[in-house]
């Protein structure tokens, strides 16, 4: 068949629009296909973000645990302590202040108030460490600064609903998390071990709108830990 020099026959043209709408359409599907997974792509890393936040609250809430400062300065020889917070602190415990190395034993707690079964050394001005010491070098879950964290874990302020479960030193939070829009059920597990009883444990199971499970684990350390005295 010869082709006309005024254009294209009609069978020509045919054949051309039949190529083009197959074109078209196999380039149709793959940008449908990029969209897709793009879209599970944001979903899976919303759920990282879900933990990792979460993760970053519980260090910041616990960071400090076994940790507080003097509210005002004492004199030499004064027993009683004015802190910004007691929490975590109890009666027998020995705990240091500032750079003295000696250690003290608390007799009493009364509100932010230490008072100590000795006196001070030295003066101290307002704001100086002080630490407690009573948890450092132990031998079993219950004991170790992990336990004070798994006790003052912070609450899961990006979480819509939790059901806390605590036995022993572990403790499961199940519940919602919501972010952009969308729904994640979620389980974090936090846990103290006997095999090291300053740390705390985090797992997080995430379930993924599109049906996906996401895990993550994390590991939180005190920062009293690196002052705790060696024995």
């Amino acid at each position: 068949m010869k082709r006309s020099k005024q254009g294209f026959t009609l069978v020509e043209v045919l054949v051309s629009l039949a190529v083009g709408s197959v074109m078209t359409a196999g380039t149709l599907q793959m940008v449908v296909y990029g969209v897709v997974l793009k879209n599970q792509g944001d979903r899976v890393s919303s759920g990282s973000l879900l933990a990792q936040t979460n993760v970053e609250a519980v260090r910041a809430g616990t960071s400090k645990v076994g940790k507080t400062a003097l509210s005002g300065a004492i004199q030499a020889n004064a027993t009683a302590l004015a802190v910004t917070s007691a929490t975590g602190f109890s009666a027998n415990d020995s705990l240091l202040i500032g750079t003295d190395s000696t250690l003290y034993g608390i007799q009493s707690i009364t509100g932010n108030t230490l008072t100590l079964k000795s006196g001070v050394q030295n003066s101290q001005v307002a704001g100086t460490s002080v630490t407690s010491t009573a948890k450092c070098n132990a031998i079993a879950s219950n004991t170790g600064f992990g336990a004070l964290m798994l006790n003052q874990l912070p609450a899961l302020n990006s979480y819509t609903t939790v059901t806390p479960v605590i036995s022993g030193q572990t403790r499961t939070d199940t519940g919602t998390a919501s972010l952009k829009g969308q729904s994640y059920p979620y389980i974090r597990v936090a846990t103290v071990t006997t095999a090291n009883p300053d740390i705390l444990q985090l797992d997080y199971t995430l379930t993924n709108p599109n049906g996906k499970t996401r895990r993550m684990h994390a590991e939180v350390l005190p920062e009293v830990v690196n002052t705790c005295p060696k024995y």
